[in-house]
């Protein structure tokens, strides 16, 4: 909480762009952390992703999910609860900081972890959605 306060401070005397630099940051970082990620992976196809991102925060309690589409090229997982997201609800963070915290840095993930896969998605729990719908295709 205390960041977002401190980041809506910046954002109030400084304008937009605090903003558009804190995604940009948060975008290298985190896609430079999967990049590391992926260079000591054995393998860096999509099960690998979900078991080494999605497995341990489903089994810390962290999120909930279930696989909705499931073959060699494409994974699709229906995300129901997100720690995340209930925490940002519960504390009152507005869900604009919320989702430029935690949901952008998916597609960054995606990217330093393969580059030759793909990442979508169109709801979040974060957004006020009943699922979050994350979507990985290799291409």
């Amino acid at each position: 909480m205390e960041k977002v306060v401190l980041l809506q401070a910046l954002e109030k005397k400084f304008g937009v762009d605090v903003r558009e630099t804190v995604k940009e940051e948060r975008a290298r970082l985190v896609q430079s952390q999967w990049e590391r990620i992926a260079d000591q992976a054995s393998s860096i196809l999509i099960m690998d992703l979900v078991d080494t991102l999605w497995e341990p925060l489903k089994q810390r309690g962290i999120v909930a999910y279930e696989v909705a589409t499931n073959d060699e090229k494409k994974t699709c997982l229906k995300v129901t609860r997100c720690l995340f997201a209930q925490l940002v609800e519960e504390l009152k963070i507005p869900k604009d900081w919320g989702y430029d915290l935690y949901c952008q840095d998916d597609e960054y993930m995606v990217k330093g972890f393969n580059e030759e896969m793909e990442f979508s998605r169109s709801t979040t729990l974060m957004e006020g959605y009943d699922c979050c719908n994350h979507c990985y295709r290799l291409v």
